[in-house]
């Protein structure tokens, strides 16, 4: 596996570039707690790194709770999502088998699917909720997340995990290798 490196401050103006083509998601504490925001130039240096379980759940991105499915799509922007645990990520294989049968693929999931980049953020404490340790599910990707993310003394330290996670960092300021 690859690792690559940014300071802080250039992975905040590389999200900021970023913004340009992509919708980003992360998660931003506020006063109820931790959950995923819509990222914008004015909060990104308000994203949380490495915490975990944020009040709502990474399926939500993919299975909203309500959703036209008569209508056309228009073409969205494709998003970056920041921060899913690794317990998330995992529970996404689950819908992938579901939803991307190929007897009967869901294509609105598969195209939300497609068109989104998973970062995930590796968790470094347990939450009173947490289970992830008890079905043996590590607080770190490995696999199904495009790139892990980790925040450590002023670092954002990132694992490539997918070709869309190299993809992705190709197209931003060079980020160092490690190693």
């Amino acid at each position: 596996m690859q690792y690559k490196w940014l300071q802080k401050d250039e992975w905040d103006k590389a999200l900021e570039q970023l913004l340009l083509s992509y919708t980003i998601f992360a998660n931003i504490e506020n006063e109820f707690g931790l959950d995923y925001e819509l990222v914008s130039p004015k909060n990104i240096e308000k994203i949380t790194y490495n915490r975990p379980k944020p009040s709502t759940s990474g399926k939500s991105f993919f299975l909203p709770a309500r959703e036209s499915v008569t209508s056309e799509r228009n073409n969205e922007k494709p998003r970056i999502i920041i921060g899913i645990p690794n317990c998330d990520i995992e529970g996404l294989l689950l819908l992938d088998e579901i939803y991307l049968d190929n007897e009967f693929p869901d294509e609105y999931y598969r195209q939300r699917r497609e068109n989104t980049i998973l970062i995930s953020s590796d968790c470094l404490a347990i939450n009173e909720h947490c289970h992830c340790l008890s079905y043996g599910i590590r607080p770190y990707s490995s696999r199904n997340a495009d790139i892990s993310l980790l925040y450590f003394e002023g670092k954002m330290v990132m694992r490539i995990i997918s070709a869309k996670g190299e993809e992705l960092l190709k197209s931003i300021a060079s980020p160092n290798n490690c190693g």
